[in-house]
């Protein structure tokens, strides 16, 4: 076999699932010597064709997977990419494709040959219907092109027997074992190497992982983009793509289990409980009575993340006898990489109102104890930059409420002196300066171009 035995047949049609025309389904036979072995479907986007500030409302009225990749790769307002790495070629003026799946026949896909997708993939990526009148105009029809990896798409049939009996016998344990715990483990390490098998074709054809998106984890880790620039260039490759790395997001640590869960269900009971009515000081030397046995009989406060619980829902009593037990606990790291600091100042963020923030009595204790300032997560942001930023998400949503910029008027002085106490030692890092965008984060930042608050009615889509 050869890549000249390999051809594609494309047919397209008008999505009726999506608004203002702007949708097109795109699907194509993979024939090799004339005989199918393969599909691909993909959907086409014309944001010429969405209203200005509706691309987001396009995208969530299509579906929930367009929803998702609307909201992880483009801005809101013409559906402009928010990807560094893409924006000097994906223009909202030309169409970009989600391919929805990319399917070969097992015996053509083989773990150690992409040369039937590869080939495939390119000859879709130029097709006259793709490429458009590119020799006159210069720009392709299509400027960008999304990828989800699919492990059960590159998974031998043994494999997907194997994995459909363990996704079968996950639904029989209400309370996952340490061992079903562990089976999960290796199964999310063998669908990755799985997934790389069904990467190749893509990375041939200059498809890559964004780490902006990758280091968020999850299924965001799994996509793969690539704009006309990247497609144009030659074929890569076996070698070549081999030695390409994937991102590989923080580990996320395992939920407690034994005294260490006992002691964060309390946590969380009293502190929710704390959070919308009175808990009489009786109850809280009961509480505290209990979570003393409990780090007795071995819990662990900086295991269990129980004060991060009780930094996120503002219980002071709780956070104060957390710290009495076990202050080296202070800046100790949850599964999501945060610190008991940036979760107190989410949540102190979270109860802004007009007359500002009132209560930091939980930071003001952290502080107390030592906690470090300095601290990044993931996305290289401080306590200082979640706060500054879930701040602007707020004024963003009461923008979009009232039809008005909160921020109009200058920030409360409550506001601004809880920012000085959060600010980092060595200032604000440069995503805390961006607000995770940017280009020093690898996002794209419209702000300046479209003006960061504008007179006209901004309530209709966020």
């Amino acid at each position: 076999m050869s890549s000249a035995d390999v051809s594609i047949k494309l047919t397209h049609s008008r999505d009726e699932d999506g608004e203002y025309g702007a949708f097109e389904n795109v699907d194509v036979d993979i024939l090799l010597e004339g005989i199918k072995i393969g599909s691909i479907a993909a959907t086409l986007v014309n944001r010429q064709r969405i209203p200005d500030r509706y691309f987001m409302s396009a995208m969530d009225g299509h579906s929930s997977d367009l929803q998702w990749i609307g909201i992880t790769l483009f801005e809101p307002r013409y559906g402009r990419t928010k990807l560094q790495s893409l924006v000097a070629y994906d223009d909202p003026e030309f169409l970009f494709m989600y391919i929805r799946s990319f399917h070969v026949d097992a015996e053509y896909r083989s773990a150690g040959s992409s040369d039937v997708g590869a080939t495939a993939l390119r000859q879709l990526l130029h097709h006259p219907y793709i490429k458009g009148n590119y020799e006159v105009s210069g720009a392709w029809k299509v400027s960008s092109a999304i990828y989800v990896l699919d492990s059960l798409e590159a998974m031998t049939l043994e494999e997907e027997t194997c994995f459909k009996n363990y996704q079968e016998g996950i639904q029989q344990f209400v309370e996952p074992t340490p061992a079903k715990k562990q089976e999960e483990t290796d199964w999310g390490e063998r669908l990755d190497t799985i997934a790389r098998v069904d990467a190749n074709q893509f990375l041939r054809n200059g498809f890559f992982q964004d780490p902006a998106i990758a280091r968020h984890g999850g299924s965001d880790a799994r996509i793969l983009v690539a704009s006309y620039a990247n497609w144009e260039q030659p074929l890569q490759s076996h070698a070549q793509v081999a030695g390409i790395d994937f991102c590989v997001p923080p580990t996320m640590s395992a939920d407690p289990t034994g005294k260490d869960a006992e002691l964060l269900k309390l946590v969380k009971s009293v502190a929710t409980r704390s959070s919308y009515e009175t808990v009489s000081s009786q109850e809280w030397d009961t509480h505290r009575s209990d979570a003393r046995l409990l780090h007795a009989a071995g819990a662990s406060v900086l295991r269990s993340h129980a004060l991060h619980a009780a930094c996120a829902l503002n219980a002071f009593e709780a956070v104060e006898f957390l710290l009495q037990m076990e202050p080296t606990a202070v800046n100790a790291i949850d599964q999501l990489n945060f610190t008991p600091l940036m979760c107190a100042a989410l949540s102190a963020a979270g109860r802004s109102t007009k007359n500002g923030i009132q209560d930091v009595r939980v930071i003001d204790r952290l502080l107390a104890c030592e906690a470090r300032k300095d601290i990044q997560d993931p996305n290289g942001m401080t306590a200082y930059g979640l706060f500054k930023k879930k701040m602007a998400d707020h004024d963003i949503m009461m923008r979009s409420i009232m039809g008005q910029a909160t921020r109009s008027e200058p920030p409360c002085p409550t506001t601004q002196a809880l920012e000085r106490k959060l600010m980092p030692p060595g200032g604000p890092t440069s995503a805390d300066l961006s607000g995770g965008e940017g280009a020093n984060a690898g996002f794209a930042d419209y702000s300046q171009e479209d003006g960061e608050f504008e007179s006209d009615d901004d309530s209709r889509d966020y």
